[in-house]
C-alpha cells in the first residue's frame, strides 16, 4: 500500500497510523547518490571482492593509495552501501581441543618480601628456573 499525501478525506496523521508509519516518514524524500560516490561504491565492490578479509582501516589506505580522498567514516559507509560483511575468525579460536597437552606458565612466590616472579617457559620441555624470569610483578 503506497501513501500519499492527497486530500481524499482522511487526514494524513490517521493514514500514517493506520500503516503503522511516522508522519515524518511520509514527507521524506531520499537525496539521488551522486556520481562520485557510486564510482566509489564500484572501487569498494570490486575491493571486497580480493580482499574480503579487510576492515574499515584497511578499505580507506587502499582507496587513498588509489587517490581518493576518503576517511575512514567513508569507507564504513561505503561498504555499508555494497552489503561489505567481513570475514574473520570467530570467538574462541585458541580453546584447545580435547586431548591436546597444555603449557601453562609458571607462577613463583618468593617467601621474601620481593615481588612475584613470573616465566614463560620458552618450549614445551622448559622449566621454570628461579634465575630465569622474564617478567617482574
Amino acid at each position: 500500500m503506497r501513501l500519499t499525501r492527497e486530500d481524499d478525506g482522511l487526514p494524513v496523521s490517521r493514514k500514517c497510523a493506520l500503516a503503522g508509519v511516522s508522519r515524518t516518514s511520509l514527507y521524506y524524500e531520499p537525496r539521488p547518490v551522486d556520481g562520485r560516490t557510486l564510482a566509489l561504491q564500484l572501487v569498494v565492490d570490486k575491493l571486497y571482492m580480493e580482499f574480503p578479509y579487510y576492515g574499515t582501516r584497511r578499505v580507506m589506505l587502499h582507496l587513498r593509495r588509489d587517490g581518493h580522498a576518503v576517511g575512514r567514516d567513508k569507507a564504513r559507509s561505503l561498504m555499508a552501501a555494497v552489503g561489505w560483511r567481513t570475514i574473520h575468525p570467530g570467538p574462541r579460536t585458541t580453546k584447545p581441543q580435547p586431548g591436546n597437552k597444555t603449557y601453562r606458565t609458571c607462577w613463583r612466590i618468593s617467601r621474601t618480601s620481593a615481588p612475584a616472579r613470573w616465566c614463560a617457559p620458552t618450549s614445551p620441555t622448559s622449566r621454570c628456573v628461579a634465575g630465569s624470569s622474564t617478567w617482574w610483578r
